[in-house]
């Protein structure tokens, strides 16, 4: 009961007085009137209307903020971790956000110490936007060491993220989104190929002589298992999503021609590499060469991407790869599963839409807009207590 209380005045302070972050700094303690739960979040990175940047979590329950921190520049993606074992108390989580690529930083919401905390990458290196967390509770980022032209997997610890346990030559370059098998040792890690600088903040610097891969780790060995190509240099493998049972499905966003056209999503194994998923050319043609997130459906054995540029959703039967419908909505981004294991997407004009895909068809169920947010590309659902 009392992380209960712990955490509700934290809630509430960090939604009532959105700081801006440029240190660690502790979090003042407010009580929290309403009182609710509290434990069925979302989390994202968003903007206002105005283009200010914020990290949060969304009480999805409460359809109100939990969590409202602002910061000084763009977030990427969020995971989230419990600091001591198998305890879910609610005082017992860490949710961790990674700065866009080339952003130098991440930034911890300590829950137990009511603390928000910076993590500064090492000189001469950027984040790539994306973490994991290990069996060990490891923290893994994917960063680009710029001055020495390396591509690395790397792992922190410790309460604040101080400590580095590990380092991987990925021997490429841009990795990207990975996720950890079932075993939490081997990453799936999609290398985009794309060379990256912070003095050219969004410039793409070696499109040309790119090669993007997908490779398999042993984050413990520090050996990379497998590593496969795609059907073109310039398919950018960049975000994917693993299912319980090791079902791997990653998707691309094309940084060649425009009248080109690839398939853009992909199942990949250790034994058969890289498969397109089947779609009509026209299904293709229609992503706008870009997905932004990928959510597995493992009850239902279905894939779901968002296409942002395409203003549309598309799911596919992970059984037999075959295109099964698509959804129109403006600017979609982030994607989840609710706890009926229906689809949740957020959208960058504001919205949180609950889909459900029965018989292969998205089909709204409810939709929830979230005033003054635009919300970032990626989003996460955490159940905590």
């Amino acid at each position: 009961m009392n992380d209960r209380r712990a955490f509700i005045k934290l809630l509430a302070a960090m939604a009532c007085t959105p700081a801006l972050v440029n240190a660690s700094y502790t979090m003042p303690e407010r009580s929290f009137q309403k009182g609710p739960k509290h434990t069925n979040l979302l989390i994202s990175a968003f903007d206002d209307h105005q283009g200010q940047h914020y990290i949060g979590a969304y009480g999805l329950d409460e359809q109100e903020w939990l969590q409202r921190v602002r910061v000084s520049r763009r977030y990427h993606s969020a995971v989230s971790r419990k600091l001591n074992g198998s305890d879910d108390s609610l005082s017992n989580n860490q949710l961790i956000f990674v700065a866009r690529r080339p952003g130098d930083q991440a930034i911890v919401l300590d829950l137990v110490n009511h603390q928000v905390i910076e993590v500064q990458a090492p000189a001469g290196r950027h984040f790539y936007g994306h973490a994991g967390v290990d069996a060990r509770n490891w923290v893994w980022f994917t960063e680009n060491d710029f001055k020495s032209g390396r591509s690395l997997l790397v792992a922190r610890s410790g309460s604040a993220l101080e400590k580095i346990e590990a380092e991987i030559d990925l021997q490429g370059i841009g990795p990207h989104e990975f996720r950890f098998l079932a075993d939490g040792r081997t990453a799936v890690i999609g290398l985009g190929g794309i060379e990256t600088h912070p003095d050219f903040p969004r410039k793409k610097l070696n499109l040309d002589s790119m090669q993007s891969e997908i490779l398999l780790v042993d984050t413990v060995t520090g050996k990379v298992i497998d590593r496969d190509t795609p059907l073109d240099p310039q398919l950018s493998l960049r975000h994917l999503d693993v299912s319980p049972s090791g079902d791997v499905v990653i998707a691309a966003q094309y940084q060649g021609p425009k009248y080109e056209q690839f398939p853009l999503v992909y199942r990949y194994s250790k034994q058969a590499g890289l498969n397109a998923l089947k779609a009509p050319e026209s299904v293709w043609r229609s992503m706008n060469q870009y997905i932004a997130s990928v959510q597995i459906n493992w009850s239902f054995q279905q894939v779901l991407v968002t296409c942002p540029r395409a203003n549309a959703i598309h799911l596919f039967s992970l059984e037999t790869g075959d295109w099964l419908s698509q959804y129109r909505i403006g600017d979609p981004g982030g994607a989840s599963l609710d706890e009926k294991n229906r689809f949740l997407v957020s959208t960058g004009q504001g919205a949180i839409v609950c889909l459900s895909s029965k018989n292969g068809v998205l089909t709204l169920e409810r939709e929830q807009q979230v005033g003054d947010t635009r919300w970032d590309n990626h989003m996460d659902r955490v159940v905590i207590g």
